[in-house]
């Protein structure tokens, strides 16, 4: 112990490591934290198994699912609700994540479309109970298209160290109002109608959507970014949206090769625009504007791939009197991602990136979160 606490120190001195005593302390005090960090490392090094799986094998064609098996070139719309929930199961010591999800359908060219609902369970498959279910070579197999969507899927993801399967299970009543009445609004529509948001839901958001991006930077569900046009909220049977769940809007396309590295724009200031994106997002959720209509004279002259990052760094140093300091902080974080050395790559597939994400935005959002409404997400 007495070598480890010294060479730690040397890396300190070094400028090796960012991580203080204090942190390292807190991780193994904590039983439950530090179950979840080395759950999270195994989840990491299973991908980095599989990748290099992929590349030491000949690639093979994917089979894609579809809304409808007899269009299989057809596109589809999801939207993914950005609130997980995840436990820690006692028993096995595990992690158990459940999302929900809803897939656009329509029966046939004539029908209007519907959204069918579905709910998904990720577990480790020793911990998985043997109940009534069906093995899934595709998600749309289990896709009511008949247009009676009236009930909401239950699907199982079994995760194992090399390979997943997935299982569907016996349905759930639906939550959502209707399939033919069912509504959405936008991040964007409540934003450009003035919509008030209580600072609470603001806030509740705000740190929905900073742990969306670490958990999907790199699916397909990102494709567009965490943007105020793809974050929707479902309305009930009297038109009110649910504030408490957002979901956020994807298209999905049958010939896509997989999400592609993001590759170095030089002419952009900002060194990772996924990151930029959330940036932006959280100025806009606490002020409840768009980020245009902040933009100056001077601004309008020459709009380009820039002009927002100027407009968020000005604005964010206009808020001292308007919201705590950890707010601002973590906004900061974003528009400079300050933890990593200047000139340097800063990718979501880096290990620096995503702990430097954790603990200088995702933190001060949870603390501020915890602070004023003693709540936790």
């Amino acid at each position: 112990m007495v070598n480890k606490l010294k060479s730690f120190a040397l890396d300190m001195e070094a400028g090796q490591t960012s991580a203080t005593f204090t942190e390292r302390l807190r991780f193994w005090k904590k039983d439950k934290e530090r179950k979840v960090c080395l759950k999270n490392l195994g989840t990491w090094n299973k991908r980095l198994f599989r990748l290099l799986e992929e590349v030491r094998r000949e690639p093979t064609p994917k089979n894609t699912a579809t809304t409808s098996p007899q269009i299989p070139s057809s596109n589809h719309e999801a939207k993914f609700c950005l609130k997980t929930r995840g436990e820690i199961n006692a028993k096995s010591d595990t992690v158990e994540v459940n999302l929900d999800f809803v897939i656009l359908v329509r029966a046939d060219q004539a029908s209007s479309p519907g959204w069918q609902e579905g709910t998904v369970a990720i577990r480790p498959n020793s911990s998985t109970a043997r109940d009534d279910r069906s093995l899934l070579q595709r998600i749309c197999d289990a896709i009511d298209c008949s247009g009676s969507a009236d009930h909401c899927l239950q699907l199982l993801v079994e995760d194992s160290e090399t390979d997943q399967a997935v299982w569907q299970l016996r349905s759930l009543p639906r939550r959502l109002p209707k399939s033919g009445t069912v509504q959405s609004v936008s991040l964007h529509w409540v934003l450009e109608n003035a919509i008030k948001l209580p600072l609470a839901t603001k806030r509740r958001l705000a740190v929905i959507f900073a742990h969306s991006l670490l958990q999907l930077h790199d699916s397909h569900w990102l494709r567009n970014g965490l943007d105020k046009r793809h974050i929707f909220f479902f309305c009930d049977s009297k038109g009110t949206p649910d504030f408490q769940r957002p979901y956020l809007s994807t298209m999905f396309i049958e010939d896509s090769a997989g999400v592609l590295a993001e590759k170095p724009d030089l002419p952009r200031f900002h060194r990772n625009k996924s990151i930029l994106a959330l940036g932006i997002l959280l100025i806009e959720l606490h002020a409840g504007r768009c980020i245009e209509s902040f933009r100056t004279a001077s601004n309008l002259q020459e709009i380009n791939m820039n002009t927002d990052w100027l407009v968020a760094d000005h604005v964010v140093k206009t808020l001292e009197d308007e919201c705590s300091f950890g707010y601002r902080y973590a906004v900061q974080a974003c528009l400079d991602t300050h933890w990593i050395p200047a000139g340097q790559r800063v990718s979501l597939e880096d290990v620096a990136t995503r702990s430097g994400l954790y603990q200088d935005v995702i933190e001060p959002l949870e603390e501020e979160l915890s602070f004023l409404f003693r709540e936790k997400l």
